[in-house]
């Protein structure tokens, strides 16, 4: 464990993927004040006007951290008189990050590999949280091995398509319609993971929707002003066909 000097300052990627709340929450923040640049804060917020997710997720763990009661720990939002951004991207707070903690000796908490090398470079102590995310995700208790799809909105009960391409039912999953919380934890759960798996991207993030490939699965992540709610729509291929099990007219097939 990094030395402590009572002062840490939070990183993108650790409040992205939760690892800044889960490292006060077990206690390996042991006692001090953690700090969030309003700066980043208001990336966050400009992210989320946009409708991208990264904007929603952050501002959500940014509530958790503050909500957070532990003995000898304090969260406190600081503004960074050191220096001045340009522009609220994400370049711009990664530097504001790295010089905040340079000039004030905090510990920067983060989960992404690139700024523990530079902090290190600039002799900046970090509390690295960038282990590997394992286990299942809580959407793959949707499927089974004869899932092709499942679909999930807001105010509706969440549907799977069976089978196979030309011969697949849907199937009501549960009798409860799925609440917009529910589907916001999942999307939160996808889009971390797939910035913190190899096996994962984010390939589309923009206005009222977010595609992501995890593994075998792609999803697409629908939100307003693009749709009427939240929805996820997730697909993973179950098996690798041959054209006979299209059903295609015998005269195609004979091409």
């Amino acid at each position: 464990m990094v030395e402590s000097t009572g002062l840490y300052l939070v990183d993108i990627e650790s409040v992205l993927d939760g690892s800044a709340r889960r490292s006060i929450e077990d206690g390996m923040v042991p006692v001090g004040k953690v700090l969030i640049l309003k700066d980043l804060i208001e990336y966050f917020y400009n992210q989320a006007k946009k409708g991208m997710s990264i904007g929603f997720t952050g501002l959500d763990e940014i509530k958790k951290l503050g909500s957070i009661k532990r003995s000898g720990v304090n969260i406190e939002i600081i503004e960074n008189d050191k220096h001045v951004i340009r522009e609220l991207n994400y370049e711009e707070i990664k530097k504001s990050i790295r010089e905040y903690a340079w000039k004030s000796s905090a510990i920067i908490i983060t989960s992404d590999s690139m700024m523990l090398d530079s902090a290190e470079a600039l002799g900046i102590p970090v509390l690295y949280t960038g282990s590997k995310r394992t286990g299942k995700l809580k959407l793959e208790s949707f499927f089974d091995d004869k899932t092709m799809s499942v679909h999930l909105k807001e105010g509706a009960t969440p549907l799977a398509k069976l089978g196979k391409p030309g011969s697949w039912v849907f199937v009501k999953l549960s009798d409860k319609p799925m609440e917009r919380a529910q589907i916001e934890e999942l999307s939160r759960e996808i889009i971390e993971r797939a910035s913190t798996m190899e096996e994962g991207f984010v390939e589309i993030d923009r206005t009222g929707s977010t595609i992501v490939q995890l593994r075998d699965y792609r999803i697409i992540i629908t939100r307003p002003p693009l749709s009427d709610g939240w929805e996820i729509t997730a697909v993973r291929p179950i098996a690798k066909l041959k054209l006979e099990d299209y059903n295609l007219p015998e005269k195609l097939m004979k091409r």
